[in-house]
């Protein structure tokens, strides 16, 4: 009977798993069929239920694994969620695993319980359209909670159900214990991993855009270029002074050279950067912002992940432009020096500033801009230092300069 009730737990396990996680009916016979076979020479040669359930749980990771071609810490993931859920549904009906052998009828209850539950789950998930997978990819840590949970309540049944000596089982609670560390890390390894490149495509995604736009932008200057040189050549071919046509030439380019050069932006190595700043340089034009860049070093060694740079530019470009559009000159500086000390310098002109308040400014919370502000500057403080790096700000005559150096 003890067969019988693990068997089933296994066939409804993966039923749970077919469904949630949209597996094809002939992988999953395959499944089930090399799982279930395994399942009782287990159950045969081993009779300690921990020993079992560890054993059986390896071999469900590895054949679902091959034959779904996922992962292992994926399928770990997922199938810990459809244990949870059907030995919930076997606690019901079988508490502190007392099976009654000649009891059929709990046995078909279980059966009809978990053919419910999977049902109602399917009809809901249905109902409302989710996609338990893309959930789960999602919110991955869900998973390491779950895993958790389950191997805890394992060790509170060992101890409570076993009628042996607490001498005797300390070994499995050693072990059981270690498999709680292990996965943790494991996980926290994963889900880490997994976040990032996460961020880094949607970072791509969201600057990508700008990038092309840039492009699109230096080809349509290509014809303002060719006007430019036309003109030029006029002044010189047109004038019968010499010396005046070098003043009107001189003259012009005066003009045009304060004209931001975007193929200086396209040529930046970096798509985070270059995005950034394009995006900063049209914003500061339609303010009336002088705006200045100049980069030094090779952008490859300043080694942020995009997401951190994405916020550390974002913040301070931002708050240098709306300090500067309040000042006289109106002028905003970024300069990049990559050696072996890492420098990342904005500067902008201000109106007026308490050169008291300047030490308050990383501090959280702290802004001169009404309330829920003032958690920019804050933020970058704390990427920096989980960098090592630090942030300072000073005043320079009219400027204020922040630098972070990494």
């Amino acid at each position: 009977m003890r067969d019988i009730v693990n068997l089933l737990t296994i066939l409804f396990i993966m039923i749970l798993y077919k469904e949630l996680f949209e597996v094809n009916l002939k992988d999953i016979f395959k499944i089930m069929a090399i799982i279930l076979a395994g399942a009782l020479i287990i159950n045969r040669f081993i009779s300690s239920d921990w020993q079992s359930f560890i054993s059986i749980t390896l071999i469900e990771v590895g054949v679902l694994s091959y034959v779904l071609k996922r992962k292992l810490n994926i399928v770990l993931e997922r199938l810990m969620i459809c244990k949870t859920i059907i030995f919930i549904v076997r606690g019901v009906f079988f508490a502190n695993n007392q099976y009654n052998m000649d009891n059929i009828i709990d046995i078909i209850k279980f059966s009809i319980a978990c053919v419910v539950s999977i049902i109602v789950m399917k009809i809901i998930l249905k109902k409302k359209k989710i996609n338990v997978d893309e959930l789960v990819m999602e919110y991955s840590i869900c998973g390491s909670v779950i895993i958790n949970i389950l191997v805890f309540l394992t060790i509170i049944k060992l101890i409570d159900i076993v009628n042996i000596d607490y001498e005797v089982i300390l070994i499995e609670i050693f072990i059981l214990t270690f498999l709680i560390v292990f996965l943790n890390m494991y996980y926290y390894k994963s889900f880490s991993k997994i976040k990032i490149e996460k961020e880094k495509i949607e970072t791509s995604y969201r600057y990508n855009k700008v990038v092309n736009e840039l492009i699109e932008h230096v080809k349509g200057n290509q014809h303002e270029y060719k006007n430019h040189l036309n003109t030029i050549t006029s002044i010189i071919y047109l004038s019968e002074d010499i010396e005046k046509a070098k003043k009107e030439v001189n003259k012009y380019m005066e003009i045009i050279s304060q004209e931001v050069d975007f193929n200086k932006v396209l040529l930046i190595d970096n798509m985070i950067i270059k995005a950034i700043i394009y995006s900063k340089i049209l914003e500061c034009e339609e303010k009336g912002i002088e705006f200045i860049f100049n980069i030094k070093g090779d952008i490859k060694k300043l080694n942020i992940e995009s997401s951190d740079l994405t916020v550390i530019l974002s913040n301070i470009l931002n708050n240098a432009i709306e300090a500067a559009g309040k000042s006289i000159q109106k002028k905003v500086q970024l300069e990049i020096n990559i050696n072996e000390i890492k420098h990342i310098i904005i500067k902008n002109t201000i109106e007026d500033i308490n050169i008291s308040e300047l030490s308050s400014f990383l501090k959280r919370g702290f802004s001169k801009k009404g309330k829920n502000r003032g958690y920019g500057l804050y933020n970058v403080k704390k990427i920096v230092e989980k960098y090592y790096g630090q942030v300072k700000i000073v005043l320079e005559d009219e400027w204020i300069v922040v630098n972070i150096i990494t």
